[in-house]
């Protein structure tokens, strides 16, 4: 009798599978936190999974590491630079050279200055969507 098309990726689908039981179990048996259910997870896939199922993945895995730091200080780097602008932004009076600049632009008209909000938010949001992809984008 032969076996059914597929049943070979399910049979190897049944220990990456597992890495949510881990998580949830381990959490709401109150054996770990959910930090360290991340923890365990990303052991679990390192010893586990890359030993069990592909052995060439180690020669990738500095790279790997290297594109997830990056990827994850990127918000950080943003915050940072917001925090030092918000600040020089502050100490100079900005708010009130901008809200004069604005009221003398848009003037009192409430649609003209949602108009004006809408085009300023969709132009800064092309320049960080731009951003994004630059940096972060797979090569």
């Amino acid at each position: 009798m032969r076996s059914p098309p597929g049943a070979g990726a399910g049979a190897s689908s049944l220990l990456p599978l597992l890495i949510p039981v881990l998580i949830m179990g381990g959490i709401l048996t109150g054996v770990f936190t959910p930090t360290e259910a991340g923890m365990a997870a990303v052991v679990y896939i390192l010893v586990i999974l890359l030993l069990l199922t592909k052995l060439g993945h180690f020669k990738v895995l500095p790279a790997d590491f290297a594109r997830a730091g990056i990827i994850y200080n990127l918000p950080r780097i943003s915050v940072a630079a917001a925090s030092a602008f918000s600040q020089m932004f502050a100490r100079l009076g900005g708010a009130r050279i901008v809200t004069d600049w604005a009221v003398g632009f848009v003037g009192d008209n409430p649609i003209f200055i949602m108009l004006t909000l809408v085009v300023m938010l969709m132009l800064v949001g092309q320049l960080i969507d731009a951003i994004r992809r630059s940096c972060c984008s797979p090569r």
